[in-house]
């Protein structure tokens, strides 16, 4: 299992100004993954080539933005949840 990089933040409550300072985890960034390193991985892995997993991750987030663009949440399976989220002032 791979590990995950993590800092301990020191921060106040934005709700509760007088309150003391708590530590809390913030994800840490450890590098980068490009489209092109999870292309080989997945051609790697299966039957497919490069260029077929270019155009199925690519028709994937396709219809991922076209769900989010029409208000829905996009489930994929063991991967998570999409929502689209916003705030204003």
């Amino acid at each position: 299992m791979a590990n995950v990089f993590y800092a301990l933040v020191q921060r106040r409550n934005p709700l509760k100004k007088d309150a003391p300072k708590l530590y809390y985890a913030a994800a840490q960034k450890n590098g980068n993954f490009s489209f092109e390193a999870i292309k080989k991985r997945i051609a790697q892995a299966t039957m497919a080539t490069e260029a077929d997993v270019s155009h199925i991750v690519e028709s994937l987030i396709s219809i991922i933005s076209e769900g989010l663009k029409n208000g829905q949440s996009v489930f994929l399976d063991k991967f998570g949840q999409f929502r689209l989220s916003f705030s204003s002032k």
